[in-house]
């Protein structure tokens, strides 16, 4: 076994414990998201999210973590087949991964930013309506959300109203489904126990001259929690595209030692 394939499996042992820790790590979270430690059974962990949140990164950290585990046993057993279809995972999680952050990313530092630093009578209507009309929709959330925190949404008073088609003046909303479930999701907090996402939006900037504030605040709140996780994903996807090279390579090497007659049993 030449040198590039003993430093190919290192690297790829190196990349599978990482993984594993990751996948426990991101295992462990989720449960204590689906245990709902704030008792309110409505919402996640209190902070108005449906309980999706917690089950699809759970799902995703089991999956990451059998396929650690496979993977181990593909290298050290150096069978061809294996070791080339862990290779195809590696290439399609990695690829899934990578989307993800950078998705992540732009949420975060274009998407939000945007809605929160336009001026407020320009929501939702007078914002590029961003990858298939998206910003718009989560403005229309964001506000829903300002309305769900801080006012009583079963006054029709309080509601925000459909943009016109003529002269629209805002704040106003464009897809009244997604303003219902902004509503939703902060109502479902600002009435539970704790409250906690509202409060940590702030609940002294509730009131319609402070809105953009309140919007401003959301943004910053947003951006210290899911900009560290972007950048995590887009770094561990970019190691699975990396190790998918390693893989491909220990392959490689196995098949032309299999085919020249060198190759035996494995490692």
């Amino acid at each position: 076994m030449g040198f590039c394939t003993s430093l190919c499996k290192g690297y790829l042992n190196t990349i599978n414990t990482i993984q594993a820790v990751i996948a426990i790590v991101i295992i462990v979270f989720s449960a204590l998201l689906l245990a709902n430690v704030s008792g309110d059974a409505a919402s996640a962990d209190g902070y108005g999210l449906p309980t999706w949140w917690g089950w699809v990164p759970l799902s995703f950290g089991v999956i990451l973590l059998v396929l650690s585990i496979l993977a181990c046993m593909c290298v050290k057993e150096g069978n061809i087949c294996l070791i080339f279809t862990f290779g195809i995972l590696q290439l399609f999680f990695g690829a899934i991964i990578l989307i993800a952050g950078s998705l992540i990313l732009t949420f975060v530092t274009s998407y939000m930013k945007t809605i929160a630093f336009s001026p407020i009578t320009s929501l939702s209507f007078g914002i590029s309506p961003g990858v298939l009309s998206l910003q718009q929709h989560l403005s229309d959330y964001t506000l829903g959300l300002n309305t769900g925190c801080c006012y009583n949404y079963s006054t029709p008073s309080s509601l925000l109203s459909v943009c016109p088609s003529i002269n629209p003046i805002g704040p106003c909303v464009l897809e009244r489904n997604a303003y219902q479930s902004g509503i939703g999701s902060g109502h479902t907090d600002i009435t539970s126990n704790s409250a906690k996402f509202c409060n940590k939006v702030g609940m002294s900037l509730c009131g319609d001259s402070l809105r953009s504030m309140w919007l401003q605040s959301l943004y910053s709140e947003t951006k210290s929690s899911l900009l560290p996780s972007g950048i995590a994903f887009v770094v561990f996807g970019s190691l699975l595209l990396f190790a998918f090279i390693g893989t491909c390579v220990v392959g490689c090497k196995h098949k032309n030692e299999g085919t020249t007659g060198s190759y035996g049993s494995g490692v």
